[in-house]
């Protein structure tokens, strides 16, 4: 049950909150001073409360405390709900939850400050409350009116940054948004505009007291020269007579703004796992920041899979190794047929035809694996004619990059048969990434990095950058992932290599401390530390480095993080 439990625990924490903040504000939405209440209790009185004796007692106490402001309450439980359903983690140890308090309070006195008599429900309740109140004619008897607001409204924006945890640049941005908004769609209206009076007028005709004279007789049409047009052939029309001119709305061809460009339409990649992007005070990037791939994308046709299998049989055939595709898989760049030879066919056969093989599919490359592991049939991978390109959005969406186990996931690509291809760099833990000019691996190890910032905070990773070239990974030189400025000499990458070395050694010192075998384990051991052992080991740290000698039997007693050296052109 607890495992079920810890699964969707934040869904259900989700689902409390909301359902506590409807509550809320459903009860002093229908709150009536004349329900059973704390002010108004006797026999025969009738709820008309939506939630009945709860939600008036509920309601009357709120609002007879903090006023209308307690409405901030139930924007603060609603906003808790969406934020787990985001993903984002809350504690009733949280420090918020301070924050909120003094915001609710603040905004009590506040109201108070401006509205001090009741007004609300028949004047039975004051704007601020009762607490409101009183905070209120205590602070302006020391501070004035006018320096209570001035205070009042600071510490209302410190807290609402505070509780936020957003800067007031931030907390600006979507309201500034909507400036250009407003700019745009009345440049766009200056547009419309004429046109629409244009149809507006022609569907109101009007007469004309100049045209050239229409004849009841009916003539071929005809165009004529616009010299020849002269103005004596012009003469005002009678009154007896008269025609209908309309006028038809010229249609101009606008230019695009900016953002109107006309583009691909794009899929649409959403990621299914439920991921906590809040760490203490940072906020893990969502993927909607990648460019999602576009709808239009290439696909092996089955028909010519079915052709290539059938002259994969043939051929075969031709060389008297007899069998069947009972299964073909295809992937971006290559596909693979598996290939069931009869019982009287030696595998060794089939792989000295790799080259006929080659000729008679038409394939760039061909590879054969005989026999697949754990099967009984031989794998035949042969180049796609036109490779399907692999987005990296797609990877990272995908449920397992996101698995607990992988620890530090690196997205490699997609594997033959088209499944996503995710490994543990931690389980590796070394890896060199080898290729021809301009065959994409610096392009692999920037979406490496990407991966890795997408899963961890600068509190759980941390990174080394050696680029000699400084252009590869310039696009990482501001993260604050970095354990040390980006190296970009030799000299340079010497230290730090030397000095993660002398870090690695002091990790091994620390986890013998705690009897812990690897990094998880011993962050899981200190993470339990009470304060006097806290205190203890800063006591016994502080003592050696004060000691000649023993700077070097220093370790570490606090959690650390994951520390990953990017080295790129490791010839260099």
């Amino acid at each position: 049950m607890s495992r079920l439990f810890q699964k969707f625990k934040q869904d259900i924490f989700a689902i409390l909150f909301l359902t506590a903040g409807l509550f809320v504000g459903l009860s002093m939405f229908s709150f009536h001073p004349t329900d059973p209440s704390f002010n108004s209790m006797g026999q025969g009185l009738k709820v008309s409360n939506y939630c009945g004796y709860v939600g008036s007692f509920l309601a009357d106490g709120l609002y007879q405390l903090f006023g209308i402001s307690s409405w901030l309450l139930v924007a603060g439980l609603i906003r808790a709900g969406i934020l787990q359903f985001r993903g984002q983690k809350s504690s009733f140890k949280d420090l918020k939850l301070v924050w909120a308090l003094l915001l609710l309070l603040t905004m009590s006195t506040l109201l108070s400050v401006y509205f001090p008599t009741p007004q609300l429900f028949g004047h039975l309740i004051y704007m601020g409350g009762i607490i409101g109140v009183g905070l209120s004619a205590a602070l302006i008897k020391v501070l004035n009116p006018v320096g209570v607001q001035l205070i009042l409204w600071g510490l209302t924006a410190v807290l609402v940054v505070f509780y936020s945890e957003k800067t007031v640049q931030e907390l600006l941005r979507g309201p500034a948004q909507l400036i250009p908004l407003f700019k745009k769609t009345r440049q766009k209206w200056a547009r419309w505009k004429p046109d629409l009076f244009a149809r507006a007028v022609s569907e109101k005709p009007k007469e004309v007291g100049i045209a050239i004279k229409e004849t009841i007789k009916k003539a071929p049409a005809f165009l004529l020269p616009q010299e020849s047009l002269k103005a004596e052939e012009l003469h005002p029309l009678p009154e007896n007579e008269r025609m209908v001119v309309r006028a038809l709305p010229i249609q101009e061809e606008l230019p695009l703004e900016d953002g109107e460009l006309e583009r691909p339409a794009r899929r649409k990649v959403v990621m299914k796992a439920k991921v906590s992007r809040r760490v203490e005070n940072w906020q893990l990037p969502k993927i909607s920041l990648l460019e999602d791939p576009p709808t239009t994308r290439f696909k092996i046709d089955e028909k010519e899979i079915r052709r290539k299998a059938e002259t994969l049989t043939d051929k075969l055939g031709q060389f008297s190794v007899t069998g069947e595709v009972v299964a073909a898989k295809p992937g971006p760049a290559v596909t693979m047929f598996e290939f069931k030879p009869s019982a009287n066919v030696r595998v060794s056969k089939i792989t000295e035809l790799a080259d006929d093989l080659s000729l008679a599919l038409s394939s760039e490359s061909l590879r054969i694996i005989a026999p697949i592991p754990g099967r009984d049939v031989v794998g035949i991978e042969t180049s796609n004619a036109q490779r399907e390109t692999v987005y990296l959005k797609d990877l990272l969406a995908d449920d397992q990059f996101w698995k607990d186990d992988l620890k530090l996931p690196i997205a490699l690509g997609k594997q033959a048969n088209g499944d996503p291809r995710i490994v543990d760099l931690r389980k590796m833990p070394h890896l060199m990434v080898a290729g021809t000019t301009g065959s994409g691996k610096s392009v692999f190890i920037v979406s490496a990095i990407t991966g890795l910032l997408f899963k961890h905070s600068p509190k759980t990773l941390r990174l080394i950058l050696i680029d000699p070239k400084q252009v590869d990974l310039a696009a990482f030189e501001k993260v604050p992932h970095l354990a040390m400025p980006m190296v970009t000499e030799t000299r340079q990458a010497v230290n730090a290599l030397k000095w993660a070395v002398r870090e690695m050694e002091k990790r091994y010192r620390s986890m013998n401390k705690f009897g812990a075998r690897g990094l998880e384990a011993f962050n899981e051991t200190v993470s339990k530390l009470s304060r006097e052992q806290i205190e203890e080991h800063e006591k016994i740290n502080s003592e050696l480095e004060a000691t000649p000698g023993k700077k070097g039997d220093q370790y570490y007693w606090s959690q650390l993080p994951y520390i990953v050296i990017v080295v790129e052109e490791f010839g260099d």
